[in-house]
């Protein structure tokens, strides 16, 4: 049987985590908290269901959960964020998974978003397909800072399982708000560090384009007025990140 590190990095996750961790309990032989000296009861949470606990400082959403993935006692990794959740299906998929022979060294699943109370089904929003379940001897993070993604050797094939990361990234408008300020100030500031520039035009028209695309090519009208607002706020994050940019650099 195919043993399970899952891997969680926190920082003042005290809403989430207890929800997170009951969801991979059961598939998971081990769970490895990384946390950046959380404040709230986050720590509480995770000695309740006995996580192995590390903390250091925040180094970015990349190198920090490849640091949590060098912590791992075993070759199979879970990464999971503290704002998901494993749904039922998803949970059956891995454990019918674990009492077999891997056929491939990655896999991916599906992610589905509650925002504000609705399940946002359309904007190219789901189904947000992401790799989470590897073998660390065959992919790794990115070092991004933020808007990091799993990396790995060409040849290797990616197999998907069934059932949904359920992500509760947004329990209120204020909460999409607040991560609007937080990672449009790293992004843009990950940027500038990688030479990139922003045009006035991009500035203007880059936005416009986002919010035609989620709300109406890729039918975010469909999910009602929670579709309008994610894809409003989408476009205000983009047009944030790039005003942040051209700030910073104008002469």
């Amino acid at each position: 049987m195919q043993q399970i590190s899952a891997v969680i990095i926190t920082l003042n996750e005290e809403r989430n985590l207890e929800n997170c961790i009951r969801s991979i309990q059961s598939i998971a032989d081990e769970i490895i908290i990384l946390d950046s000296y959380s404040t709230d009861a986050t720590l509480s949470i995770a000695e309740k269901y006995n996580c192995r606990i590390v903390q250091e400082q925040f180094i970015g959403f990349g190198p920090q959960k490849n640091r949590a993935i060098a912590l791992a006692s075993h070759e199979w990794i879970l990464s999971i964020d503290a704002d998901e959740c494993l749904s039922d299906t998803l949970k059956a998929s891995i454990q019918t998974w674990k009492h077999n022979t891997p056929t491939h060294s990655l896999y991916s699943m599906n992610r589905l978003t509650n925002y504000a109370g609705h399940w946002i089904r359309y904007g190219g929003w789901y189904p947000d397909t992401l790799l989470r379940l590897f073998n660390r001897q065959y992919a790794r993070f990115s070092d991004a800072i933020v808007h990091e993604e799993v990396v790995f050797d060409n040849g290797n094939q990616i197999q998907k399982l069934k059932g949904d990361i359920l992500h509760y990234s947004f329990p209120f408008i204020i909460t999409h708000l607040r991560k609007i300020v937080k990672y449009s100030r790293i992004g843009a500031e990950s940027d500038i560090k990688k030479g990139k520039t922003c045009s006035y035009l991009k500035y203007k028209f880059v936005p416009i384009w986002i919010f035609i695309t989620q709300y109406i090519i890729k039918l975010g009208c469909l999910d009602g007025s929670a579709g309008w607002k994610v894809s409003y706020y989408s476009a205000l994050a983009a047009k944030r990140k790039y005003g942040l940019i051209r700030k910073a650099l104008k002469p």
